[in-house]
């Protein structure tokens, strides 16, 4: 435990507010990864205009303008677009540890993994399953 003559408030305050930082820096980073792509698709299209990128490559999506995607054909023929979510809609989730005492291949302790795996999941506002690949489903 931390004695308090050792600056342990501060360390307590910056473990609580540590993931309001990082959720003030998402649109930063969105900014960045979205300059990023345009910048990689103009080299991939040296010789194409603006709007014929943003047609080929972005769609508006809920309320983004310019929202990268990419389309999958599945098997029926139908198409399935796929838009890359923002970095500001990814939750923040702590880290649990493993309790010291278990073992992934005693089968005793098989409950309290699949409870760990199935806690890990995770959905959206909607209730659907949101994958972790970074990837949203637009159906």
């Amino acid at each position: 435990m931390c004695n308090l003559n050792q600056g342990c408030d501060e360390r307590m305050e910056l473990a609580l507010n540590s993931h309001q930082q990082l959720k003030a820096k998402m649109p930063a980073a969105g900014a960045w990864l979205h300059f990023e792509i345009r910048r990689w698709l103009h080299r991939r299209h040296p010789n194409k205009g603006r709007m014929w990128i943003k047609k080929k490559y972005f769609r508006p999506h809920q309320t983004i303008r310019w929202s990268f995607f990419a389309v999958k054909k599945r098997s029926d023929g139908t198409k399935e677009y796929r838009d890359l979510i923002k970095a500001g809609w990814t939750h923040i989730v702590r880290h649990v540890k493993i309790q010291t005492d278990t073992n992934p291949y005693d089968p005793a302790w098989k409950e309290y993994f699949l409870n760990r795996k199935n806690k890990k999941l995770y959905s959206n506002k909607d209730g659907r399953f949101v994958e972790e690949s970074g990837w949203q489903n637009d159906e």
